[in-house]
């Protein structure tokens, strides 16, 4: 048998919670195959890290199967896109039996038993909810099934000839295409090898976490779904000790992998349900501590998770939401050396790096001198005496970081050459925003920053605005499309740009 789950990048963090904890409780021997379906290659470049946990690794580009299709219900179409993908895995080239894994899983129990399991062995998705004629609507979260062409080939006639919008992308698919097709291939499981979080509150009795072999975070992932705590707080608060709970086997996870420093020694005395029993004792502080004290905790407890929940999807999806979350981005890809900033004004975005902690060193450079209104036509140009002013400001402003920063009174084009090739850890231009100027400033700052680093910029717009002339969302395209570059911009009235070189 081999084991096979489908991740994509945004699923990342949850298949490495679901590895984590099929190390610890799966009883699975260090032969055990697993199969890891990716769907682009950001994934891919986990390899290393996911064979650390010491199974038989191989991956598949899904894309090499082809591609699924079948008519959608309205609700949830783009959401179940990729899930209907999953459908793919029916053709997989093997002569062994599959057991599929959903990737937003957790293992509580061992997996004994599942290598005696028979062709299409699935769990009931929930009691009393039935597709037709009180038949149980199956969740394809788990099964284990013989792959093979004709089955797949099936699989897409059926589709093709059927007059459905299929629900819940490949779930819906799979319930009616084996009820109406191959009813005398199902065979139920017990519901513990795919039990939803929710049953926890609906069907309490059912719900044993002793008992339960594959815990299912079927609908808001722990890691997605937290846009802020209040949100948790107010939407998941019933399901607050099982999301913690598996942000235990997440964060033991990264330490597995060799993401956060830690020994072995460390990570073994990181028990599986640690984090979940210090909520509950969390729990009966608040009820005995009163309110304002609670009222401390919890709005600690929200800050602590918020920011975590933060970094962990910037690290994955190296995406920020706003230049606010620059230094989280450094601290992701581990550019926390050396880095310039090119058009520094009064200093506060200086300040607000240096302040954060992320870097090392910064150099910030600015003529603060009065050029031509024919060349620089910005609300931060000023006279020469105010010019002079805020040179002032800023070297006070930046004095108490010492030699972690240094200032530098040139202009972009003078200050270029006093840095070696591939030397910085991120440049970030916040000078002249006109197209020609942002076109010399990209040309001469790019080299200077190391592959792996960040080359960014603000101010990503076009136009005649009050603040000024703007050409550098056209200098930027430009820059990146001749480099064949991914590019990143930020959701602000105030864009920042960047590139991960």
């Amino acid at each position: 048998m081999k084991f096979v789950t489908l991740v994509t990048q945004d699923y990342l963090p949850g298949f490495y919670a679901l590895m984590q904890s099929i190390a610890d409780h799966g009883g699975l021997e260090p032969s055990a195959k697993f199969l890891v379906l990716y769907a682009d290659g950001q994934v891919l470049r986990h390899a290393p890290q996911i064979r650390k946990f010491g199974f038989q690794f191989e991956f598949l580009d899904i894309h090499t199967l082809g591609k699924a299709h079948a008519p959608l219900a309205e609700r949830g179409r783009n959401k179940f896109q990729i899930a209907l993908q999953k459908l793919l895995i029916f053709k997989i080239p093997s002569e062994e039996k599959l057991c599929f894994i959903d990737s937003d899983m957790l293992c509580l129990n061992s997996l004994d038993g599942v290598y005696a399991m028979e062709h299409f062995s699935i769990a009931p998705d929930k009691p009393k909810k039935y597709l037709r004629d009180r038949l149980p609507v199956l969740n394809t979260g788990f099964m284990v099934f013989s792959p093979s062409s004709a089955l797949y080939d099936e699989i897409t006639e059926y589709i093709n000839q059927s007059s459905e919008t299929f629900d819940w992308g490949d779930n819906g698919v799979l319930n009616h295409f084996f009820y109406d097709r191959r009813p005398e291939e199902i065979h139920l499981v017990d519901r513990n090898w795919n039990m939803r979080k929710k049953a926890m509150i609906h069907q309490p009795k059912s719900f044993d976490l002793k008992k339960i072999r594959l815990l299912h975070f079927v609908g808001n992932n722990p890691w997605t779904h937290f846009a802020g705590f209040l949100a948790v707080m107010a939407y998941e608060r019933d399901y607050l000790s099982l999301n913690i709970l598996w942000w235990n086997y997440y964060l033991r996870s990264q330490l597995a992998a060799g993401f956060l420093p830690a020994s072995k020694a460390l990570i073994a005395s990181i028990p599986a349900g640690f984090i979940g029993a210090a909520v509950s004792f969390l729990d009966f502080f608040k009820f005995a501590a009163g309110n304002r004290i609670s009222s401390w905790l919890e709005a600690n407890l929200k800050s602590l998770w918020a920011n975590t929940v933060k970094y962990a999807r910037i690290k994955y999806t190296r995406k920020i939401p706003a230049r606010q979350d620059f230094p989280l981005l450094l601290r992701s890809l581990k550019a926390q050396g050396k880095g310039v900033e090119i058009g520094v004004a009064q200093g506060r975005f200086s300040e607000f790096l240096l302040k954060s902690g992320e870097i090392s060193h910064l150099v910030c450079i600015d003529p603060w001198k009065e050029q031509s209104p024919d060349v620089y036509q910005d609300v931060n140009h000023v006279s020469d005496e105010e010019y002079e002013r805020r040179y002032w400001n800023v070297s006070q402003r930046l004095k108490k970081y010492g030699e972690k920063s240094r200032v530098m009174r040139m202009t972009s084009e003078e200050a270029a050459p006093h840095f070696d090739r591939e030397t910085l850890d991120f440049a970030y231009i916040d000078a002249n925003h006109s197209y020609e100027a942002v076109k010399q400033d990209l040309e001469l700052w790019w080299d200077k920053v190391k592959p792996g680093g960040i080359f960014a910029g603000h101010d990503y717009l076009n136009g005649k605005l009050p603040e000024g002339n703007f050409g550098v969302r056209r200098a930027v395209d430009e820059f990146v499309e001749d480099r064949n570059l991914q590019l990143h911009v930020t959701r602000e009235r105030w864009p920042t740009w960047y590139v991960i070189k």
